[in-house]
């Protein structure tokens, strides 16, 4: 039992020919015909065999012997000479006394009217202890008829007491008992099997603390058996469940689980690794190559298939469908610009530089078609140069746009102007601007020299899927987005500084708003390609939401006027300084 209980969980019946206490709450015990339904077995253990099974001979109650019992007395069963002394044991009381024990008021005379009916409690077995003296009849009549066949009293044969002899004569006795039941033995001197299971219900049930729940027989002497259990939805077993409970060494092990021998015949199942096989020869767990994945039965691998970003995919779907707007509004944008290039509205905003903005706007939206494009050499190589470069155009003009008005702030601010401001004129300002995106061209040309761009499979993903990306470091891709962080900083600077400008003193106080918003997108864009998986789908969004600030809170002020409000396109309300003319 103690080695029994060392084993992890797997034996929970226990066949069990013991005495004592032996009972242990986490097995399922069952009893021989030994235990049967005694009560003695089980006193003081109640808790512990609840649950328990038994089995004991079967033995149907006797019809009619309880009235033939109770009618009994000692003047009408005169031929049983054990009665009396039955009776005085039965009553506490006797029939004979002595004169001497007359007057003894502790003895009890028998009247021969007391009641056997009074605390009656028919022993089970009757019917058995019946056919037990019916065989030794049938045994006896059987040795007289074949020893002493001309005698017609008991012949010396009888009087031997030869008990081998009768022996032999009980083993042929054959016949059928009012209960409908075949008697007979085999060449082991046994009956024919019949056992009523029993079920151990406790204190569940007081009265009846085993419930039959099913029988087993043998049906006749060729070794045909039965087993019938008549009520199983009333079963309880140890744990005080109704869930069958099972005893095996060891299961079967699942799809993916290899077996790892303990003792003889005996075994665990570990689990394999997602990604590994099991050789059912050797029983060790076997890894796929990269690329491949184990089947649905975990015995072989198969090549795994190329994935890409899906353009019907929810996000790119939308992610496109914001770029195509984006530079249809930045095209219809131009346009407008264009029509009206000569208006005060248009040249206020000092057109050069607007149009290298939309310019850089236009290729922010573009570059998301290469960025959601299946990785490839080509494609991996403009996602890699073309944002920054982009936009660098838009944060180069704005940064210029913005120095321009804050210098010449400066020297209106002076009462005595001595010398005026360098580098105004329109000329200046678009060179200013090619120089700083020059310098960009020059920090994403060393990087794309260090780490060449390509495509590849993204490592997070192995090796469970092969998905295609743009096998680009995330540093490496970052870096020359830094330049334009310090455009973005420098005009949010000069963004402040110019604040509290005249309102119709060009467009310092929507490029303030433009900054502020951009630099809280780009701080967001940064912390989300570090940590997110698919990238492509973030620098899409953020790009796109990137160029669209600058196209609505710069550009759209000034279509609104001149589409909805052409009243207000007069020189009159862009009158500036004499530095700006």
């Amino acid at each position: 039992l103690s080695s029994l209980a060392s084993q992890k969980s797997r034996p929970q019946v226990v066949v069990c020919f013991c005495e004592g206490m032996t009972g242990f709450k986490r097995f399922q015990w069952i009893g021989s015909d030994s235990w049967a339904d005694r009560n003695d077995v089980v006193e003081g253990l109640e808790d512990e065999a609840e649950g328990s099974f038994s089995i004991r001979i079967h033995a149907p109650k006797v019809p009619g012997f309880r009235d033939y019992y109770s009618n009994l007395n000692p003047e009408n069963n005169t031929v049983n000479p054990w009665f009396r002394e039955f009776w005085q044991q039965k009553f506490g009381c006797q029939f004979a006394v002595s004169k001497e024990d007359k007057n003894n008021e502790n003895i009890r005379i028998c009247t021969g009217n007391e009641d056997l009916d009074k605390e009656y409690k028919e022993d089970p077995k009757l019917s058995q202890v019946i056919n037990s003296i019916s065989v030794v009849a049938f045994g006896l009549k059987a040795m007289y008829q074949d020893r002493c066949r001309d005698n017609s009293t008991l012949c010396t044969e009888m009087l031997s007491r030869n008990g081998t002899l009768l022996y032999q004569y009980l083993l042929n006795v054959t016949y059928e008992d009012q209960f409908k039941q075949s008697i007979y033995f085999d060449s082991n001197g046994d009956p024919p099997a019949w056992y009523d299971i029993l079920n151990y219900v406790g204190v569940r049930s007081p009265d009846e603390p085993y419930a039959e729940v099913g029988s087993f027989r043998s049906k006749n002497m060729y070794g045909v058996e039965e087993l019938n259990m008549t009520d199983t939805r009333n079963i309880v077993f140890f744990d005080r469940s109704s869930i069958l409970p099972e005893s095996v060494c060891s299961k079967p092990c699942g799809v993916g689980q290899r077996q790892r021998e303990t003792i003889a015949c005996c075994w665990i199942c570990e689990k394999c690794m997602d990604h590994q096989i099991v050789n059912y020869t050797t029983n060790l767990c076997q890894n796929c190559s990269i690329g491949y994945w184990p089947d649905s039965t975990r015995s072989s691998c198969h090549a795994l298939p190329h994935e890409t970003i899906s353009w019907s995919s929810f996000g790119s779907v939308l992610a496109l469908i914001l770029a195509t707007v984006g530079m249809i509004t930045t095209a219809l944008t131009t346009v407008v610009f264009l029509k009206h290039n000569s208006t005060p509205v248009v040249k206020s905003t000092t057109r050069e530089l607007s149009y290298i903005i939309l310019s850089g706007i236009m290729t922010c939206y573009a570059v998301t078609f290469s960025i959601l494009a299946k990785p490839s050499s080509v494609s991996c190589f403009l996602t890699r140069i073309i944002p920054p470069i982009a936009f660098s155009i838009v944060y180069s003009a704005l940064l210029t746009k913005t120095n321009r008005i804050a210098r010449i702030l400066a020297g209106s601010k002076k009462r005595i102007l001595t010398k005026k401001p360098r580098f105004l004129s329109t000329f200046s300002q678009v060179v200013i601007t090619w120089i700083l995106v020059g310098i960009q061209c020059v920090i994403v040309a060393v990087g794309v020299l260090q780490e060449w761009p390509s495509a590849g499979f993204s490592s997070h993903y192995l090796p469970y899927r092969l998905v295609l990306v743009c096998s680009t470091s995330s540093g490496s891709f970052l870096t020359p987005f830094m330049w334009n962080l310090l455009l973005i900083s420098l005009c949010t600077l000069y963004a402040v500084k110019t604040r509290n400008l005249p309102e119709n003193f060009n467009e310092a106080k929507f490029i303030g708003f433009t900054m502020y918003c951009t630099l809280v997108v780009w701080i967001a864009f940064i912390v989300l390609h570090m940590g997110t998986v698919n990238k492509a789908l973030t620098m899409s969004f953020s790009f796109s939401l990137s160029a669209s600030i600058p196209l609505i809170l710069l550009f759209f002020p000034k279509l609104y006027i001149i589409l909805l409000h052409p009243e207000k396109n007069v020189r009159a309300s862009y009158t500036t300084t004499k530095l700006i003319r």
